[in-house]
């Protein structure tokens, strides 16, 4: 019976059984044991991101729901990470590379939630996304609307302020843009959400919207408008508007702006915009993948710390709700926690719920993990959500050369702890996927640097994290079309006898026949779940 959820039956039709069962039998009769040792791979397992290892995924069950949901609703996917959640300017990144990956895996029903005036690194090109307003406006909230900003530049949070009184010219051009390469797929119909602040009657102040070609491209065509949309309103608050665009070919990419430059209209001061993304209105299911809480430098204990000593109740309750609004049942949300790096030469004191270890020890790294963990969760039920529905991955760090190695293991460890200890985590192992050398030699680190990854690394890196999760949960499911059929069958055996190293089913780092009767096993048994 097929499950609905995953796309991953778990048993198959009896007959497509017993075809396969009488072909491998032959096969194997016919003298597969003089290939028994056929492409030796070593006495140990060395990994590698050609040969994704299932076994680098722990709270597999975690995951499972996760994917499961993702294949049949929208879900968000929120990241916590240092440096090398984004990477300079050129769009580069954990955000965007995984992103990308599990957007490929279930589809992008919409883009990150970007703050309505970036400052720093929230608005850089991620995903073929960014966003800014400048010139006309500053950052700072204004008065009667300080609970909604967040303290800290970690947190996506400063909004776009235009002055009362003040003019936006109908040619400014600044605001959000989605070029080609972003994976909503541009040319569907979408819609553009914006929330911004009311000011009160008599205030004064309206707003423009417009869809447009991007720059380069011609800033007076016009793909969508609003009307002109006044923020008075009942007095101090938050609205939300949204703008359909049609669908239809957009080759320069698509532009959102706080003005109307088509028809030569501009905006008026009070404005403040908060928070903005956009939507493909014909996506049921997938997800949005974006930042959370991202900054260079620092380790899973200092997020804490910046989390606890931050007033971020109000703001984070807000967040919540822009993240998952577009969602199509309950508030589901993923958050993704990428630390492991930096966390290896912190040796303060722990600040998770025992307190006191020493951060760069697994149990100290454990110990700040599990407080981040508590402290989301319990924003997240104060902000009126069900616990149940959020979830947690941790890693894949990459890994990491000479001394810093024994103690990624230990934090890989932890996370193995958290994963095994509490039912909405799991966690993926970058040492079972990966090696410092391979990373090295391949070209994956910035010029050389083991701390941060090239381009080429992140989009290496993130989807062989997805298909280890994929074969965490229907092992067997081996030509990655998410099905599991006959042809999982015939396409195993053929590169068994082409010598792919992915046919090494049992990761003895030899293939074997033992390999083909393990995959048949796995095969008949079905996914597990």
């Amino acid at each position: 019976m097929e499950n609905p959820l995953t796309g991953f039956p778990g048993r198959v039709n009896m007959y497509g059984r017993s075809l396969m069962f009488v072909l491998s039998t032959a096969v194997m009769l016919g003298g597969l044991a003089a290939l028994a040792r056929a492409q030796p791979l070593g006495s140990s397992v060395v990994p590698t991101i050609d040969h994704p290892n299932r076994y680098a995924v722990s709270g597999v069950e975690a995951a499972r729901r996760v994917f499961e949901l993702a294949t049949m609703r929208r879900i968000d996917i929120a990241l916590i990470a240092d440096s090398n959640g984004r990477v300079g300017a050129a769009a580069s990144g954990h955000e965007d590379a995984m992103g990308r990956a599990y957007c490929a895996r279930f589809g992008m029903y919409a883009t990150r939630v970007d703050p309505g005036g970036s400052v720093a690194a929230w608005g850089a090109d991620t995903c073929s996304q960014w966003s800014g307003l400048y010139s006309y406006f500053t950052s700072d909230p204004p008065e009667g609307f300080a609970n909604y900003a967040f303290p800290s530049i970690s947190f996506p949070s400063a909004c776009g302020v235009l002055a009362a009184g003040a003019d936006l010219p109908s040619n400014f051009n600044w605001g959000l843009t989605l070029e080609v390469g972003n994976p909503i797929d541009i040319s569907s119909n979408l819609r553009y959400h914006l929330t911004q602040a009311s000011f009160g009657p008599g205030t004064g102040g309206f707003l423009n919207v417009s869809a447009r070609e991007a720059y380069p491209g011609n800033i007076w065509h016009n793909y969508a408008v609003t009307p002109t949309i006044s923020t008075e309103g009942d007095g101090p608050g938050l609205f939300d508007i949204a703008l359909t665009v049609p669908a239809g070919q957009r080759p320069m990419g698509i532009h959102f702006a706080p003005v109307n430059t088509g028809d030569g209209l501009g905006s008026h001061g009070p404005l403040a915009l908060f928070w903005q993304r956009v939507e493909n209105t014909d996506r049921t299911h997938g997800v949005a993948y974006g930042g959370i809480w991202e900054e260079g430098g620092r380790s899973a204990r200092y997020t804490l710390n910046s989390m606890l000593t931050g007033d971020v109740q109000d703001p984070i309750t807000e967040w919540f709700r822009q993240v998952t609004r577009l969602q199509n049942d309950v508030p589901v949300l993923l958050i993704h926690i990428m630390h492991g790096g930096n966390d290896i030469i912190d040796t303060n004191p722990s600040l998770g719920p025992i307190g006191g270890l020493i951060s760069n020890t697994g149990p100290g790294h454990e110990d700040n993990i599990r407080g981040i963990i508590n402290l989301l969760r319990t924003w997240w039920v104060q902000s009126g959500r069900d616990p149940a529905n959020l979830y947690f991955q941790l890693g894949p760090y990459h890994p990491r050369p000479g001394d810093d190695n024994p103690i990624q293991l230990a934090f890989e460890q932890a996370w193995r702890n958290i994963a095994a200890s509490d039912p909405q985590v799991f966690a993926v192992a970058g040492n079972m996927l990966s090696t410092p050398e391979e990373f090295a030699t391949r070209g994956f680190l910035l010029n050389g640097d083991p701390y941060h990854l090239s381009y080429q690394g992140f989009q290496a890196w993130a989807p062989t994290m997805i298909r280890a999760i994929d074969l965490a949960l229907c092992p067997a499911e081996y030509n990655g079309d998410h099905v599991l059929s006959v042809d999982d069958i015939f396409a195993f055996l053929n590169d068994w006898f082409a010598g792919n190293v992915n046919t090494d089913f049992d990761y003895s780092g030899t293939l074997e026949v033992q390999d083909i009767f393990e995959f048949l096993n796995s095969w008949f048994t079905g996914c597990p779940g």
